[in-house]
């Protein structure tokens, strides 16, 4: 028989093995994870930013660091600490903008979390089944409390939610078995399913912004004996069951000049008890609203109403709109008198209006000012650039010629 032919395999692997080099090396965001200390990330973004992944320390009161491998801490990723039943303290890095989902689920011994202003998500589940923590305060910057974020924190007795949080998700903070009482602030419109579930709470504040209460949120708050609303209009949207198992006798208050039912009356199940202090009002509209405009940016300042309403305000609402008596939409809640807003397009005029905010609720809009943001001062043309270059080009073939013919003279 004759010799069977060999196939000399090497170059094609070799091929292979460049070819998937050089594919990890092309494609965006395709980083392994990597170790520093007890933690570890993968990065991602340009710049490239960490996030973290993993940690394998010992556990103990830890302070997260604001760099890993040289880039910037700026997510904890889901999973990343969960199960950890070693920790006790956590203090996040200002640079942190994400709380992952379940990032420390089960982490039964955490007693304490400091989360930095400028997170603006908290994940579903982040903190669930964290039975030891205490102290919940979560920041302005917070915009969306995720889906049993902190689900299950039976310690937790006092519980701080930023002005900035909108949504309040679904199971929230159900069987928060120790806390005694809520304050839902103003900028809050939506408050999820069973989100405050089986709580011992005795009192709830619901802000005057809340349109929307889910089903079963207060249901089982076995405790619970009054919900004061601050604003002038009742939500519009109740779920079913949002009161059931409450304290016998439990009552609503809200402010007389309110849609609310007279005192006896029933709101969705819930009787109105006595009225909240009647002589409030909504602040009265700002006033002397100038918009600055500069490059793809307006600078806005106003100054506070000459009437707050009775109460002090707590904040501004800012509205723009892109046509004249068009629809306004926000776009910021200030606290301070004074907003800049950014990421304008050049020669495009803008219209605003602002008002101002109290316990009570959003006053009435001050009267709308527009500014034309400027077209930026543009460089030469490339056609005037060409002009320049032949011009300069005649010229220099112009002295050449001239001193050739000096030389030539001579």
């Amino acid at each position: 028989m004759g010799k069977k032919a060999r196939i000399d395999v090497r170059p094609t692997v070799f091929v292979l093995l460049m070819l998937l080099g050089a594919f990890l090396v092309v494609v965006p965001g395709s980083t392994l994870a990597a170790q520093d200390g007890d933690y570890t990330y993968t990065t991602s973004g340009s710049p490239a930013a960490a996030t973290i992944t993993g940690y394998t320390g010992a556990g103990g009161a830890i302070t997260i660091p604001s760099t890993l491998g040289g880039y910037a801490v700026v997510a904890i990723g889901n999973y990343a600490f969960s199960n950890h039943t070693s920790l006790t303290s956590v203090i996040m890095p200002d640079g942190v903008t994400t709380v992952g989902n379940s990032a420390f689920q089960s982490c039964s011994s955490l007693a304490s979390i400091t989360i930095p202003n400028g997170v603006t998500t908290i994940g579903k589940l982040s903190f669930w089944f964290c039975t030891s923590l205490t102290s919940v305060s979560i920041p302005n910057s917070v915009t969306s409390i995720g889906f049993g974020a902190f689900d299950y924190c039976t310690a937790v007795t006092s519980l701080t939610i930023g002005s900035g949080v909108t949504t309040i998700g679904d199971y929230a903070f159900e069987q928060c078995t120790a806390l005694t009482s809520v304050s839902i602030p103003d900028g809050v419109t939506s408050i999820g399913n069973m989100s405050f579930f089986a709580c011992h709470m005795t009192s709830v504040t619901i802000g005057s912004g809340v349109t929307t209460i889910g089903g079963n949120v207060f249901s089982s708050c076995h405790s619970l004996t009054s919900i004061t609303f601050l604003g002038l209009v009742a939500p519009t949207s109740v779920g079913v069951g949002w009161v059931n198992d409450v304290a016998v006798g439990a009552l609503g208050h809200a402010y007389a000049a309110s849609n609310f039912p007279a005192p006896g009356g029933v709101w969705n199940g819930l009787t109105m008890g006595a009225v909240i202090n009647a002589a409030l009002v909504a602040p009265g509209a700002p006033t002397n609203l100038i918009a600055t405009p500069g490059n793809a940016q307006v600078i806005l300042t106003w100054q506070a109403p000459a009437s707050d309403g009775g109460s002090p305000i707590t904040g501004y609402k800012l509205y723009r709109s892109e046509t004249s008596g068009g629809t306004y939409s926000l776009i910021a809640s200030p606290t301070a008198l004074t907003y800049t807003d950014t990421g304008l397009t050049n020669g495009q005029t803008y219209w605003y209006k602002v008002s101002a905010v109290n316990a009570i609720g959003v006053g009435v809009n001050c009267t709308a000012v527009s500014a034309l943001v400027p077209q930026p001062v543009s460089p030469a043309s490339d056609d005037s650039m060409l002009i320049l270059v032949g011009v300069i080009a005649i010229a220099v073939v112009l002295v050449a010629v001239l001193l050739f013919m000096r030389r030539k003279k001579k």
